[in-house]
């Protein structure tokens, strides 16, 4: 595999793109299908249920107004969805709104399903239970982190054949909660190794990888224990072994926290010195 294929952003999210429009699909069809699905016969129905059904087949129309005015709150943070991912998709490999898509389509599909149990004779699936509720946010969690750890392991092995000369865990201590609390970040994509080879920096997640090429990286320095959050994307666990990550196409700085900070500097700075000094050469040598 070419370097550039390597170390290059990961791309669209298929498979959790794939996730999310699984229930989109189920929010705009099952629901639709279970309140028209056909009673029992007349022939078996008392009058009261047939007075019943007649009532109810005058509603039709406004039943029908109802799933349109649906549909089109479902399309259209459908396509919300995919305005603001397209927008946001970046170097990690999990995007932010990925990790939410598919439990927002989800609890909208509990609550038309949960609409329909007023409906007597629509098919009654869930019941409104907070029991069954939180089952039912836990089962769409856990469906979700496993698609995002599959797509993790597939773009791991973009690394299989790749020989790290460093690997170190991240530092976790007391600042992650007192000092990190307002970063966000660092909450919902905790670090777990920081690995280094002659090509670039690999942050390893439990649900994310993000590759970052030397030659995307403008400066690595040290940052001292700081006593308020300045902007920047926060992969890191810890303010007493802080790196400053600076790139060359944007102005964020990414900040992680390596617990041996040293080496992991000393180490990336010195590719840094070399792939300048290449430059330098190369800009001569072209003169």
């Amino acid at each position: 595999m070419s370097t550039k294929r390597t170390w290059g952003p990961p791309g669209w999210p298929w498979e959790l793109e794939l996730l999310a429009l699984v229930f989109v699909i189920i929010a705009l069809t099952i629901p639709f299908y279970l309140s028209y699905m056909e009673g029992p016969s007349q022939t078996e129905m008392s009058l009261i249920e047939q007075a019943e059904t007649a009532r109810r087949a005058e509603q039709a129309s406004l039943d029908d107004q109802r799933s349109f005015f649906w549909a089109v709150i479902i399309i259209g943070l459908y396509v919300g969805h995919l305005i603001v991912a397209a927008a946001s998709i970046e170097m990690i490999s999990t995007p932010f709104i990925y990790l939410f898509t598919p439990l927002v389509f989800s609890m909208i599909t509990y609550y038309r399903l949960y609409m329909l149990s007023f409906q007597k004779n629509a098919a009654h699936i869930v019941s409104g239970n907070p029991m069954e509720i939180a089952a039912w946010v836990l089962a769409v969690i856990f469906i979700t982190l496993v698609v995002t750890r599959i797509r993790m392991s597939r773009h791991m092995a973009r690394f299989k054949g790749v020989t790290w000369d460093i690997v170190t865990k991240n530092q976790l201590d007391g600042s992650f909660f007192s000092e990190l609390l307002l970063a966000v970040r660092p909450f919902i994509y905790p670090p777990r190794f920081y690995k280094a080879c002659n090509e670039g920096i690999l942050i390893e997640g439990w649900l994310y990888i993000m590759p970052i090429s030397f030659h995307s990286i403008q400066s690595v320095e040290s940052v001292k224990r700081m006593g308020f959050m300045t902007s920047g994307k926060y992969l890191a666990t810890s303010t007493r072994t802080m790196m400053r990550i600076q790139l060359s196409d944007t102005p964020t700085p990414i900040y992680i926290s390596p617990k041996d900070r040293d080496s992991f500097l000393h180490y990336c700075n010195q590719y840094l010195s070399r792939g300048k000094s290449s430059q330098t050469r190369d800009t001569l040598h072209g003169n």
